[in-house]
């Protein structure tokens, strides 16, 4: 008879092959909820570590063998999460170029693939908008957006196609984003109400769990910048040069001025915005998200190519600036 212990480690073994044969047929919505779960998970994990810690340097006589298992399983339970999340990137055409890009794992490769769609993506800057990199996306609010709205289109019941046109360059939201979002075709429009129309200028303009992750890349890359696989590690250090070069020359006077205006005066971040210069933290974040920014575009552009068999469009600024100068990552 099997010992209660194999017979265990028999089950476990087989509950893991059928996971991870299942990890490739994995829906979008499916991988998303997994996405999430591992996350949740790591942080209880952390959290837990952190208490077990608390309670060994603490001189409370207390037992923590029960909290250290518990940190264990949801260990355990994150391992077999990257396993299914690995198989599902495998399957598709551009997991393979996302899993060799050191700093992307199979978690995060998971979350872009299932949450970022090419076939609606008609550029990079899509990407970015979605991922709440965008600057020049502003979060209005209902009570900004009513008074955009009737400002920009008058206070009636049904709005057009027009409409939609002038409240984008008003905003410099995105166009196509605006028409997709309300089914809207140009040969054939439909009228919108008012409430629909306030509704969506109201919304923060990004995806929160994009954004979330956009943010994780970004703090990954910085982990790896040692590495000498690494690429987009290295360009957050350049651009973290440059950009406290540029604070230095105090090219950022008016952002920090602007900035100052918003924080309390005993503040550390007002003793920099005072002086005309960004908090350290602030740089940080501004080479951060500029390094994730140039992967996005290397992550659009791939996909792009291996989606429909073509060039992708060039950026913004060199197909319309102008600009020579474009970074490249085969």
């Amino acid at each position: 008879m099997i010992e209660t212990l194999e017979l265990e480690n028999v089950i476990s073994k087989k509950l893991d092959r059928d996971l991870i044969k299942a990890g490739a047929t994995l829906g979008r919505e499916e991988c998303r909820y997994l996405v999430d779960l591992y996350y949740q998970l790591q942080g209880f994990r952390i959290a837990t570590n952190n208490q077990v810690r608390s309670i060994v340097k603490s001189d409370i006589d207390e037992p923590h063998e029960a909290i250290g298992f518990f940190a264990g399983q949801f260990e355990s339970l994150e391992q077999n999460i990257k396993k299914v999340l690995k198989e599902y990137v495998k399957a598709q055409p551009i997991g393979q170029w996302l899993l060799g890009i050191t700093g992307i794992g199979e978690v995060i490769s998971a979350g872009l693939i299932a949450n970022l769609d090419i076939n609606k993506a008609k550029t990079a800057g899509a990407f970015w908008r979605f991922c709440g990199l965008d600057p020049t996306v502003e979060w209005l609010g209902k009570e900004r957006a009513t008074k955009l709205v009737e400002e920009v289109c008058g206070d009636k019941k049904k709005y057009d196609i027009e409409d939609l046109a002038r409240l984008s360059v008003k905003t410099t939201w995105n166009y196509d984003t605006i028409l997709n979002h309300f089914d809207q075709e140009k040969e054939n429009p439909v009228k919108i109400t008012k409430t629909e129309i306030i509704k969506y200028f109201s919304r923060v303009p990004y995806n929160q769990r994009m954004r979330t992750l956009a943010y994780k890349i970004g703090e990954s890359f910085v982990k790896v910048q040692n590495n000498s696989n690494d690429f987009y590690g290295k360009l957050f250090v350049q651009r973290k040069a440059l950009e406290q070069a540029n604070n230095e020359a105090l090219k950022y006077k008016e952002l920090a001025e602007e900035k100052a205006k918003k924080v309390g005066k005993t503040t550390e971040a007002y003793k920099w915005y005072s002086q005309g210069m960004l908090p350290p933290a602030h740089i940080h974040a501004r080479a951060r998200r500029w390094a994730v920014k140039i992967f996005l575009s290397h992550f659009f552009d791939k996909w792009y190519r291996l989606e429909f068999n073509q060039e992708p469009p060039k950026p913004f600024a060199i197909a319309i600036l102008g600009h020579a100068h474009e970074i490249v990552n085969d």
